[in-house]
């Protein structure tokens, strides 16, 4: 969903709980906070490979020849300090031919970057590591946070 607009309701199923959340019946759950969500096709398709492990064997063969640059590095070291040089991000995009694909995903540099260093990640510290990378800055994981920090300081007052 894109918009809160596309979330069509009843007004007449309106409830108001005892703590004051508006919930809606009709059988399905609506939110009551809403993110939305790209759904272009670029980021559709990062969402592919980052899930599908067609980068995972790119990254194998990348830590078969490179592994050596990892000696030390704690898992910590690596989510804080490693970034995904612009050489290695322009391999895969050559390594996957999205060069010659319609889609653009030269706009979602950053994204690829990510899912880059997080599938290193996890090949080195595991999928713990993986999804830690991965999900930062993640809209809906922000925004959950967000509200539990805000119920947390309004039951602390």
């Amino acid at each position: 969903m894109i918009s809160v607009d596309s979330i069509k309701v009843a007004d007449s199923l309106r409830f108001v709980t005892p703590k004051g959340k508006v919930v809606y019946g009709g059988g399905g759950i609506i939110p009551d906070v809403f993110v939305s969500k790209d759904t272009s096709i670029e980021n559709e398709t990062l969402e592919y490979i980052s899930r599908s492990g067609f980068m995972g064997y790119f990254i194998f063969e990348y830590l078969e020849e490179n592994r050596a640059q990892f000696d030390g590095m704690t898992s910590e070291d690596f989510k804080n300090n490693y970034n995904v040089s612009n050489e290695l991000a322009q391999e895969f995009i050559t390594y996957s031919r999205f060069n010659d694909a319609e889609i653009n995903i030269e706009d979602y540099a950053d994204q690829l970057n990510k899912i880059i260093k997080a599938s290193i990640g996890q090949q080195l510290f595991g999928s713990n590591v993986f999804e830690s990378i991965l999900n930062e800055g993640d809209p809906m994981i922000v925004k959950v946070l967000s509200i539990e920090n805000l119920i947390v300081s309004e039951t602390e007052d």
